[in-house]
């Protein structure tokens, strides 16, 4: 059951595109982000998102309100200058950018599975403008189910006595020598409970009375020697994390009166380690909880309500206390945030944990496709991402391709044109294309043998045929085979045909683009006599014949949209109300870094339905990454890379030639 509601933006965009079918469309999405300061959990920590490193897991959250570690779709990291931020006394503390996906519970909806979610810069407004502040309620738990620790319920109270009671003693028997005595120094009327604790263990103690009055002491040999909950405890299932919270609070109990009249409960410990993980049991069974740094420590904070849910206002009988949104320079100069499948990931900043949305910028397309009757086709960057668009775009009638494997359909669309649509299965393998990843390797090596002989030194081949399939498939995808110049600057620019290492000369240019042109040749004649290909030519061939008229592009009719995302390169022109000539995003972008004032850009007014300038709020820099050019019907040409939003509706698709750049 889908449980997401669209924001006000979202619902324009998808009104607009089903009530002008015969227009061209362009989204958009920028990265919503959070500052260094917010911290993501990894299965054994919470970092600052800033140390993020390939390949940790992040804590995402899911619909059914349950929590999992997974491996983020993306991380994402920007220039960014200024944000906003706002906190609440009593358990949160958010730095986001305008276009953050905020998700919150509506108010008098918090017992039904219905999320919402709007911009911050919405939320913003609404919050503002009114009253009473922004009414939603942010999401402050989840349910989380480890794989299970190897302790027996009885051991884990256990240990919930040593670390917030006990003292490792060291042990100078030759036998059982180590840190295996605890020392016990607690009140009496607590003795009784670990008296209790220890007969369900099996553990025999000695007592002894102390000096001090009111207190007992005991003295045990232990299981585990650990003064602090470290990262094997975050492996609890939900029933030990339950025994935890059930249990822990009797050993560090502190209650107290809060601003706002309220008695909470509150944990006290020197170790970060515990505070930790004790606020992330709580967290997985429903509570809410936030962390204070003191000077001996660590406290925290278990709030005493049944809703796990706070809100940007809180009421007292005596007045109400509205959260300030105030703006924000940020330290490092740059803005973070990841890609997760659900849209949702697990935040803490300031001790204060909350479920807040991603980057996840094909939401809108994958709404899109649920309310098109037509055939489309969504291009991915790659096919993880493509996989992954399988299990969200539900709509039978968008098909979802990687570039590539769109121009492999298309390719044995040709080579069998008669035997069905795009995709569909042909009669015989022959008149398919066969993969060869090797394919080139194996033409230089035959020609380097062919030129210098069986003999050749091995080390000097390898670099030789190592540069030659490099530039190769660099100049394949640029379209630059037949163009000399860019071939030559293709070699400059990537160091090519350089060895520090035994001083191996580099061919002459005229050498390099003969050798480029002689492989060029050879693999597209083995391509005609055997159909062999490798990776590369699955888009070169295909774009290469059909600029040249040798293949037809009839799989494209079967496609009324197209989908595509996210960004485009520097050297595109954008229209801006300065100059009567458009200006290139990269002089954009250097001005938007240097702190000076941008021209206001030309938009498109989803109210009005008119182009306007408007105020442009933020240029940003993702790197050097493949690009497309997109030729439209009217000759025009828009580069950009893989993944960026074009829709584009009702344009005759044989024209719609995607080149590598």
């Amino acid at each position: 059951m889908e449980t997401f509601k669209l924001s006000k933006y979202q619902e324009k965009i998808i009104n607009f595109f089903n009530e002008h079918p015969q227009e061209n469309m362009m989204i958009q999405a920028l990265a919503g982000c959070v500052d260094f300061k917010t911290e993501f959990f990894n299965g054994k920590q919470w970092k600052s998102i800033a140390d993020y490193q390939n390949g940790e897991t992040v804590l995402q959250y899911n619909q059914d309100g349950s929590a999992e570690l997974v491996v983020p779709e993306q991380f994402h990291k920007y220039p960014c200058k200024d944000l906003w931020i706002f906190s609440t006394k009593n358990g949160m503390n958010q730095c986001l950018s305008d276009e953050h996906n905020v998700y919150f519970k509506e108010q008098g909806k918090e017992d039904t599975p219905e999320l919402s979610h709007i911009t911050f810069k919405e939320l913003k407004m609404v919050h503002e403008s009114s009253k009473n502040g922004f009414t939603g309620k942010f999401i402050t738990t989840f349910k989380y189910n480890g794989k299970g620790i190897d302790l027996t319920d009885s051991e884990i109270k256990l240990m919930c006595a040593i670390v917030c009671e006990g003292t490792y003693i060291f042990s100078s028997e030759e036998q059982h020598q180590g840190y295996n005595h605890c020392h016990f120094h607690i009140k009496k009327q607590k003795k009784n409970k670990l008296k209790e604790i220890f007969n369900e263990c099996g553990i025999e103690w000695e007592e002894q009375h102390s000096i001090i009055k009111g207190f007992t002491d005991f003295n045990i040999k232990v299981f585990k020697y650990k003064k602090s909950f470290a990262d094997y405890w975050y492996n609890c299932n939900q029933h030990q994390l339950q025994i935890v919270c059930d249990n822990i609070l009797f050993w560090s109990e502190n209650e107290f009166e809060t601003h706002l009249g309220k008695v909470e409960n509150r944990f006290v410990t020197s170790s970060k380690e515990t505070v930790d993980f004790v606020q992330f049991a709580f967290t997985a069974c429903g509570k809410r909880s936030y962390i204070e740094k003191t000077k001996l420590g660590y406290s925290l904070i278990i709030v005493n309500e049944q809703s796990p849910y706070i809100g940007m206002t809180q009421k007292t009988k005596i007045t109400t206390h509205k959260a300030v949104i105030y703006p924000y320079k940020t330290i490092d100069g740059f803005k973070y945030c990841f890609t997760t499948s659900s849209g949702m990931w697990v935040m803490r900043r300031k001790g204060k944990i909350c479920v807040t949305g991603n980057s996840a910028k094909t939401f809108t397309i994958t709404q899109l496709t649920k309310n098109t009757t037509t055939s489309d086709v969504y291009l991915a960057f790659n096919n993880a991402i493509a996989e992954e668009c399988r299990g969200k775009i539900t709509n039978p009638k968008t098909k979802i391709y990687t570039t590539y494997a769109l121009g492999l359909a298309i390719m044995n669309y040709n080579l069998a044109p008669n035997k069905g649509g795009l995709g569909q299965t042909r009669s015989s393998e022959n008149e398919k294309a066969q993969l060869d990843n090797l394919k080139i390797y194996k033409i230089v090596d035959e020609m380097i043998t062919i030129a210098y002989g069986r003999r050749f030194d091995w080390e000097e081949r390898n670099f030789l045929k190592n540069n030659y399939v490099n530039l190769y498939s660099k100049v394949r995808l640029g379209n630059y085979v037949n163009k000399r110049e860019k071939i030559e600057e293709v070699v400059e620019n990537h160091g090519l045909f350089v060895d520090l290492e035994n001083g191996f000369s580099r061919p002459n240019n005229s050498t390099i683009c003969s050798w480029i042109w002689e492989i060029d040749e050879k693999s597209l004649e083995q391509f005609e006599k055997e159909h062999i290909i490798d990776f590369t030519d699955m888009l070169y061939i295909t774009i290469k014949y059909i600029k040249e008229g040798k293949w037809k592009v009839a799989p494209w009719q079967y496609f009324t949209n197209i989908y595509l995302d996210e960004c485009i390169p520097g050297k595109q022109y954008i229209k801006t109300e300065d100059s009567s000539k458009a200006i290139q995003i990269s002089s954009l972008y250097k001005k938007f870094q240097n702190g000076e004032k941008l021209p206001r850009g030309k938009s498109f007014n989803l109210n009005t339905k008119e182009f306007e300038y408007k105020e442009i709020l933020n240029v940003w820099y993702r790197g050097k990454k493949p690009t497309l050019e997109i030729i439209t019907e009217g000759l025009n040409k828009i580069r950009s890379t893989h993944f960026h939003p074009f829709l584009t509706q009702r344009i005759k698709l044989e024209v719609h030639i995607f080149i590598p750049s």
